[in-house]
């Protein structure tokens, strides 16, 4: 949604400016937020990380573990740069803001291809599905960034003295074209939770049930899907919700 400055009165423009400011305080307290919670995370399971990870062969599930695992922290520090410094307005947000927005779609895409690769494994590495799998995820991901940079180019942030230390306050920005990205990321995940699902059904109804391996790693997908799809909706809630001079 964009701001037109020049229809609003002084007063009005005041009254957004402080409601863009609270707003963002929030923003900026959760994202630090979450940063701490990763940090606790990773210090919490770094044991059986090294028991169970560290010691096994490279493959492509490893691999996205534990780049997942390890950009999660870059992505942090350039979140916290974007969020926590206060010295930043105007144009100088653009940067920031730019590394912060496309690095946690960055994270998104590998925790997609994660999931790729687990329907991948749960139907037993097929032939038939993987060109399937293969053209859904790099065309959702390509839409992705495609309007994520569309999105990109509609943001404004406050031209305010960098003295009064605000931060990066966003005061225009056409949120559609972000919440058609996360909704690609929701069709995404239903997708491949879907043909999961399916598999299940068409193995369970063939073998009169599935093994507990199979059945373990079918739970912990349906979790999986849960646990982002939430992100994803609440995301594309808050979308619609904000203010309209986010």
């Amino acid at each position: 949604m964009t701001v037109d400055a020049g229809t609003k009165s002084p007063s009005a423009q005041a009254a957004a400016l402080i409601e863009a400011i609270r707003a963002n305080r929030i923003v900026n307290y959760a994202a630090i937020g979450s940063s701490l919670v990763l940090c606790v995370d990773f210090l919490e399971n770094l044991q059986r990380e090294v028991e169970h990870m560290w010691s096994e062969g490279i493959s492509i599930p490893k691999v996205l573990f534990f780049l997942l695992r390890y950009y999660s922290f870059v992505h942090t520090i350039i979140s916290v740069i974007y969020h926590g410094n206060t010295h930043y307005a105007g144009e100088a947000c653009t940067a920031p803001f730019l590394r912060d927005a496309y690095s946690s779609l960055t994270v998104h895409t590998i925790c997609e291809a994660i999931s790729y690769v687990r329907v991948f494994a749960f139907a037993g590495r097929s032939t038939i599905l993987l060109p399937i799998l293969t053209v859904s995820f790099v065309g959702t991901t390509s839409l992705q960034y495609y309007f994520l940079t569309k999105f990109t180019k509609t943001v404004k942030f406050a031209n305010l003295p960098a003295s009064a230390l605000l931060g990066c306050i966003p005061v225009a920005g056409e949120n559609m074209w972000l919440s058609i990205v996360f909704i690609l990321i929701l069709f995404s995940l239903v997708l491949t939770t879907g043909i999961m699902i399916f598999i299940a059904y068409r193995r369970r109804a063939n073998t009169h049930g599935i093994g507990g391996l199979l059945r373990l790693f079918y739970r912990d997908g349906i979790f999986y899907f849960l646990t982002l799809s939430t992100l994803a909706v609440t995301n594309i809630i808050f979308d619609h919700t904000a203010p309209s001079n986010l």
